[in-house]
Order: structure tokens, then sequence, then C-alpha cells
């Protein structure tokens, strides 16, 4: 029982110095490629804010995630190689679940939008949610596309699912799965995000503990945030209260912006009415793809399992003294970047 526990304190310790301590090199990195950015370009004429935010994001997923991966390679549970394999569920079970991981992180999205809106009128606080768009040269938007559509989910599916969910899963089935979820809706620290990012990291945990692969969430990931990039970079120029105000006149002038969002606007609608009607059908006809299977071993610290319940297994987790650690400055952040502090 000791020896069960202790591994489960020692894998949440070592998950969250793993978020930490990528969040401290992002920290330090950005804080490099500002000062080398402007040192270069500081006798030229120019704001240099959209080359440092895409620098910023570029060196987040390709240089400190892969690194963050060769510190913590030894110290895994599970090797993160062997989530990139075929799936073990049928592709049409994959598919139908890709459906519906969609449709609850944009039905929690507007949920989230709704609840925070009606927070901010009821109490008279408002709440400052970060702002993603970039202006910018053509190549700018292309390379922040980039950034957002493919590199984030690919580096945050390897860091969150394939490294610490991996890591931690063994020790609980839809525990782990809330636990991760969570823990990837506060990493974003924008109090907008925290919800349905929440969502997307249990739909993204759920699809990986079922399948075996992380292929499945990556095309989640990728969906998600193609679509979100794509409204940024068209939502990028417009005059959002003459949108808001129906300026039909305004309207024919972005025409072309206008066309996107509203293309966008029917392919979410789509995903809504499918998602909707596939995960009703999971409700009603097959509970039973809500099942997540044990992996718990024979190994001699995995005898006692069956002693300590899901329940108190993510207690422990959640107390470990560098996960509390972890949690605290997450909603420090959040509070933080939320009240413009």
């Amino acid at each position: 029982m000791e020896s069960l526990k202790k591994g489960i304190r020692k894998t949440s310790n070592i998950n969250a110095l793993i978020l930490l301590l990528f969040m401290v090199i992002t920290l330090a990195l950005s804080y490099i490629i500002s000062y080398i950015t402007i040192w270069i370009t500081e006798e030229k004429a120019g704001d240099y804010s959209e080359l440092i935010t895409i620098l910023g994001l570029a060196g987040q997923y390709l240089i400190v995630v892969p690194l963050i991966l060769g510190i913590f390679r030894k110290k895994l549970n599970t090797p993160v190689s062997k989530f990139f394999c075929k799936s073990r569920m049928p592709s049409g079970w994959v598919t139908k679940w890709i459906i519906i991981s969609i449709f609850l992180t944009y039905v929690t999205g507007y949920i989230s939008n709704f609840l925070f809106t009606f927070i901010q009128e009821m109490s008279g606080i408002e709440l400052h949610p970060i702002d993603f768009t970039l202006g910018g040269t053509i190549q700018y938007k292309a390379l922040y596309f980039i950034c957002l559509a493919v590199l984030a989910p690919f580096f945050e599916e390897l860091l969150f699912r394939a490294m610490l969910f991996g890591n931690a899963k063994k020790y609980g089935r839809w525990s782990m799965v809330i636990i991760m979820g969570i823990l990837f809706g506060l990493y974003h620290m924008n109090y907008e995000q925290i919800l349905y990012a929440t969502v997307l990291g249990i739909c993204s945990c759920f699809l990986v503990a079922k399948t075996g692969s992380v292929y499945p969430s990556l095309i989640v990931h990728m969906v998600i945030n193609t679509i979100s990039a794509i409204q940024l970079v068209a939502v990028g120029g417009l005059d959002l209260d003459r949108v808001s105000a129906g300026d039909m006149t305004y309207y024919m002038q972005n025409y072309n912006k206008m066309l996107i969002l509203g293309l966008l606007g029917m392919i979410i609608l789509f995903i809504l009415i499918a998602g909707g009607i596939l995960f009703i059908g999971e409700l009603i006809n097959h509970r039973g793809s809500f099942r997540i299977f044990s992996e718990i071993s024979d190994s001699p610290e995995m005898k006692s399992a069956s002693e300590l319940s899901g329940s108190r297994r993510a207690l422990i987790y959640i107390t470990a003294p560098v996960n509390v650690i972890l949690f605290i400055v997450l909603i420090t952040m959040t509070l933080l970047n939320a009240f413009n502090l």
C-alpha cells in the first residue's frame, strides 16, 4: 500500500516538475528572443511584436518540448514512442468519438462564453481574456497559422497526452483522465479557455486511454485549432463593433473575410448537429464505450492497488507537494491575466 502511494506521489511530482520546467524555460526563451530581436532591429523602423510572438511560439514547441522530453525520458513510466501507433479500436469507433469530442469542446466553449458574460454583467467586474489576434503581413499570419494549427496540437499532444497522461494513467482510469484534463485547461492561463480546454483535455485523454494511440486526439486538437486559427486570421483587421452592428456596407467591403467566417460557422454547425446525435446515441445505446479498462499490472508496487479507490488515488496525486505548487501557480497566473494585473 505504502509503495503504491509513494509511486503515485512520485509520478505526480515528476509530471508537475515537467510542466513547471517547461513554463520556466518557455518564459526565459521568450525574453531571450525579445532581447535578441530588439537588439538586431533597434535601428530599423517598425513594430516587431508579431515576429517576437511567432518566434516565441515556434521556440516553445520546437525547442522546449523536445528538450523537456530529453531530460525526463528515462523517468517516465511509459515510453512516449508507445503512443505513436495504430489505434486498437475500430476506425468507425474512432471517427465517431473524434466528432463527439469536437462537439463536446464546442458546446463547452459556448456555455463558458455565456457563463463568464453573465458573471461579468451581474458582478460588474470586467475580465480580460488573452488576445490571440495577430496583425502584420501575410507572411506573419501564415507562420502564425502554422504555429497554432500544426505545431501547437502536435507538441501539446506529445507533452500532455504522451508524456504526462502516459506517465500517470496506470494509477487510475477516469480519475487520471479528469485530472489531466483539468491540468490542460489551467495550463492555458486564460479564463476564456479554461472550461473548453479542460473538456478538450478530458476527451483527448479518454481517446488515448481507449485507443492506446495519440493520433485520434491529435486529429481532434488539430481540427479545433485549425478552425480557431482561420477565425483569428480572418478576424484580424475587422472592426468587430461594425460586424456586430450588422453594417452591410462593411460586410461587402470585407466580403472575403465574412465569407470565410460564414463557411466556418456552417462547418461548426454541422459538427454540433452530428456530434450531438452521435453523443446521445452513445449515452442511450453504447454506455460501454465510456468504460476505460484498468492497466494496473501485477508488479509488487501495484498488487495492493485494488485496496485504493480511484478517488483516493486521485487525492494522493493532487496533493503531492510539487503538484500543489503547480496548481497554485497556474490558478494565480489565470487570475492575474483575467484581472489584467
